[in-house]
């Protein structure tokens, strides 16, 4: 074999030997990190306020009606105020003029699951009408004015006065003033047990005011 082909053989095995050796057996896809996947969780509505009333007694009939009386002054003042302090929107229906809720209380729906935390859905829409709120363009409104209230929720006793099935009413004495000059308004306040399980108050909120 002349001198010129047997070099270009030996060039062409050491080649694919070569190749051969060096050539990398193609890794597996990698499997994605279970532990850096991202996944959306929802999120867990918080617990009502209705849900620590499952029993009820004269200490905690204070303590509801003096919490529910908080979040009818609440509505009462308008809601949640504007973040960027931007000034109440007002209008006239037939004369009397009226601003809309803050956005914690601007659909009915709001209106009535906030109040609904402590009030039976019957105080509720009992409220509604004798408040005057209504919807405008979508959004609730109410009569453009203010209120307050001396009693003294927090500082008020209870003594039960009626009971039936799934309904008991306290005569509750609230204070109003302090030290010699302390009164006590007397205020009748009804509770019921809806759906065989939570307590809730029957007493329209205005009415406790």
């Amino acid at each position: 074999m002349k001198k010129w082909k047997l070099f270009f053989v030996l060039g062409l095995i050491l080649l694919l030997a070569a190749s051969g050796c060096s050539g990398k057996t193609p890794a597996a896809p990698q499997q994605p990190n279970a532990g850096s996947t991202h996944t959306t969780q929802p999120e867990i509505p918080a617990a009502e306020e209705s849900e620590k009333y499952m029993q009820m007694d004269e200490a905690t009939a204070v303590e509801m009606t003096a919490s529910a009386i908080k979040t009818y002054w609440h509505v009462m003042t308008g809601g949640k105020p504007a973040e960027d302090g931007a000034p109440v929107q007002t209008f006239l229906v037939d004369g009397m003029e009226y601003r809309y809720l803050g956005s914690d209380l601007d659909t009915m729906e709001k209106l009535r699951a906030y109040l609904g935390q402590y009030f039976t859905g019957e105080a509720v829409e009992a409220f509604i009408e004798h408040a005057r709120i209504i919807v405008q363009e979508g959004r609730t409104a109410q009569p453009n004015a203010d209120g307050g209230s001396i009693l003294q929720w927090d500082k008020a006793t209870a003594e039960l006065a009626k009971e039936a099935e799934n309904m008991k009413q306290y005569e509750m004495k609230v204070p109003v003033g302090e030290g010699k000059e302390v009164q006590f308004q007397p205020v009748m306040v009804e509770m019921k047990r809806e759906k065989g399980k939570a307590w809730f108050i029957n007493t329209p909120p205005h009415e406790l005011k």
